[in-house]
C-alpha cells in the first residue's frame, strides 16, 4: 500500500470519487476518524482546527495561489491549481508517498539527503538545513520562492537577522551541483529562487 492519505474536500461526491480513484492505484485512504493516521492531506481547504502532527505533507487543490496559507503552515503545503488532471494528481501524490523523489535524470532521497544522477556515479550529500531548503524547493519546482517564503517554510518565520544565513545555504548548494549540468538553482532579483531540470 502507498503512503495514508486524509482527504478533506466540501464536497461529500468529490471526496467519494477521489477515495474511490485512490483506492484503485494503491492509496490507503481515511476517512474523518482515520485522521491520526494519515501522512498527507489532501484537501480544497484548510480549516481552521489543528491538524495532525504526523502529516509530513499537505496538498491544496485550489485555483488561487495563497503564500498566507503556506506561511501559517507547520506542515509543507504543495498548492495545486485546479482544475488539475487526475492523472498530474496522482503522479504528485505517488512522489510523495515515495521515500525517492524520482526527477529525471535525478533521484533525491529526504531521509538521507543525497542527490544521485541516474547515469552517472556522482552524488551529492547536503548538510541538514541545505537539505530542507532543497527539498523544498523541489517540492514547489515550478514557482518562485521569495527569501521571505523560504524562510518561512524552512524556519517558520522571516527576518532580516535570517537572511544572510539563507543566503549562506542556497550559495552551498548551487555549489554542489554545479558538477551536474542538468540542474541549477535559478535566482531572480523579483521573484527569489527555483529548482530547473533540463531533461
Amino acid at each position: 500500500m502507498m503512503t495514508p492519505l486524509f482527504l478533506q474536500f466540501h464536497s461529500p461526491t468529490l471526496t467519494k470519487q477521489l477515495t474511490l480513484l485512490l483506492e484503485a492505484q494503491g492509496f490507503q485512504v481515511h476517512g474523518e476518524n482515520g485522521a491520526e493516521a494519515a501522512l498527507i492531506l489532501l484537501t480544497d481547504h484548510l480549516p481552521p482546527q489543528p491538524l495532525p502532527k504526523e502529516l509530513q505533507h499537505i496538498f491544496l487543490l485550489h485555483p488561487h495561489h495563497d503564500t498566507e496559507i503556506e506561511m501559517r503552515q507547520e506542515t509543507p503545503v504543495t498548492w495545486i491549481k485546479t482544475p488539475v488532471r487526475f492523472k498530474t494528481l496522482l503522479e504528485k501524490l505517488q512522489q510523495a508517498g515515495q521515500r525517492k523523489w524520482i526527477y529525471p535524470p535525478f533521484c533525491y532521497i529526504p531521509q538521507s539527503r543525497t542527490l544521485n544522477h541516474e547515469d552517472q556515479e556522482q552524488s551529492v550529500l547536503f548538510t541538514e538545513k541545505e537539505g530542507q531548503i532543497f527539498a523544498y524547493l523541489l517540492q514547489h519546482m515550478d514557482q518562485w520562492r521569495p527569501k521571505s517564503t523560504l524562510m518561512e517554510g524552512i524556519w517558520g518565520y522571516a527576518n532580516d537577522a535570517e537572511t544572510h544565513t539563507l543566503e549562506t545555504h542556497l550559495y552551498q548548494i548551487r555549489k554542489k551541483i554545479e558538477k551536474f549540468p542538468e540542474i541549477e538553482l535559478a535566482n531572480s532579483k523579483h521573484d527569489g529562487y527555483r529548482i530547473n531540470i533540463k531533461n
